[in-house]
């Protein structure tokens, strides 16, 4: 792929052209995982940041194919890691697959909206990452979340973390449970 991308630049190809559906090689190469190829277009000019017609970035498409490498070296390129597409997914949003759940992690500690697009916001991450068992992410979720918040099915997230036997889990749940955030005492009614 590296060699066809330098013979096509070579042959005057412009780096930033894109298909029907607006996706530059740079997208391409980041949906495929192919991280010399991403790198060498961007490093002669290719658009880290240039959306295509749903309003995905590389990041985006890299996130949703669970790409964690590339995904990676992207958001250390300056990329929009809070870009919002026209339907409202982000790259968080679209990391929050069992794939990619490492990617979840790493834009959040690199600054990830938690609300940004139509994304569940901190407490449904939270519900997510239950969904996905990660015990990382969701310790990484708790102190932005407030754990006495029910999911649709009435359940705190202790409460699904305990049925489930998920004591990994439970432990910090419990001890976020007890003193809430804005510093009264929840009680044995939520837990």
């Amino acid at each position: 792929h590296l060699d066809l991308a330098k013979w096509l630049v070579g042959q005057g190809c412009d780096i930033n052209w894109a298909d029907n559906l607006g996706q530059n090689a740079l997208m391409l190469a980041a949906r495929m995982g192919h991280l010399d190829l991403a790198k060498w277009l961007a490093g002669q000019g290719g658009d880290v940041n240039q959306v295509d017609n749903m309003g995905w970035n590389a990041l985006m498409w890299a996130a949703a194919f669970g790409k964690f490498e590339l995904e990676k070296w992207l958001a250390e390129t300056g990329v929009n890691i809070n870009q919002v597409s026209h339907s409202g997914a982000t790259a968080l949003s679209e990391s929050m697959m069992p794939r990619s759940s490492d990617t979840a992690r790493y834009l959040i500690q690199r600054g990830a909206s938690l609300t940004a697009g139509d994304s569940p916001g901190p407490d449904g991450y939270l519900f997510r990452a239950l969904e996905l068992e990660d015990t990382a992410l969701i310790n990484l979720l708790i102190p932005q979340c407030d754990v006495s918040k029910r999911s649709g099915l009435d359940d705190t997230a202790l409460m699904i973390a305990a049925r489930n036997n998920y004591i990994d889990i439970a432990i910090p749940l419990i001890q976020a449970t007890l003193l809430h955030p804005n510093g009264r005492e929840i009680g044995r009614a939520h837990v």
